[in-house]
C-alpha cells in the first residue's frame, strides 16, 4: 500500500512539472521567456542621437595626419571627406554610400568602400576600428577618433 501512495505521489509530480501544450517542454518554456523579453534599449543605434557630422585628425604612416569629416544621416547614407596633411596639395577625397549596423547595434560599417571601415559609435564620438573590427589600443587609441561636431 505504501508503494502505491509514493507512486501517485510521484505521478502528480510529474504531472504538476509538465506543460499541458503539445510539443512543448522545459526548454521550449526558456526560450519563449527569452523572446518574451524586450529587446536590449541600451545600443548606439536605438539609445543614441548619432545622426550628424563627425571630425577629427587620424594617424597617417606617411602623413601628418588625415583630416576626416564623416557625415551620417538618417536615412541610412553617409558622406566622408579625407585629406592627406602634409601631401602634395593636400588634395580631398570625397566618397559616399550607405552604411549598415552590425547585429549588436554598437558598430557602422560603411559600405562600398575600397577597405572596410567600420566605426564604433559612442556618445558624440566614433572610433575608428581595426581592419578586423576590434577597436585600437595603446597609447594611440585616442586618436582614432571622429568627434560630433552638431
Amino acid at each position: 500500500m505504501r508503494v502505491f501512495w509514493i507512486f501517485l505521489l510521484l505521478s502528480f509530480a510529474m504531472l504538476a512539472c509538465q506543460d499541458s501544450r503539445p510539443g512543448r517542454g522545459a526548454a521550449q518554456e526558456t526560450t519563449d521567456a527569452e523572446d518574451a523579453r524586450p529587446p536590449d534599449m541600451h545600443t548606439s543605434r536605438i539609445a543614441l542621437d548619432y545622426h550628424g557630422v563627425y571630425q577629427g585628425v587620424l594617424p597617417c604612416a606617411d602623413c601628418e595626419g588625415i583630416r576626416t569629416t564623416l557625415r551620417l544621416d538618417e536615412d541610412g547614407h553617409y558622406q566622408v571627406s579625407q585629406v592627406y596633411l602634409g601631401k602634395n596639395g593636400e588634395q580631398e577625397f570625397l566618397s559616399s554610400g550607405e552604411y549598415q549596423w552590425d547585429d549588436s547595434g554598437q558598430v557602422i560599417a560603411l559600405m562600398g568602400e575600397e577597405e572596410p571601415r567600420q566605426y564604433f559609435v559612442g556618445e558624440n564620438v566614433l572610433w575608428k576600428l581595426d581592419g578586423e573590427g576590434r577597436r585600437i589600443g595603446g597609447d594611440l587609441r585616442d586618436l582614432y577618433s571622429l568627434r560630433k561636431l552638431n
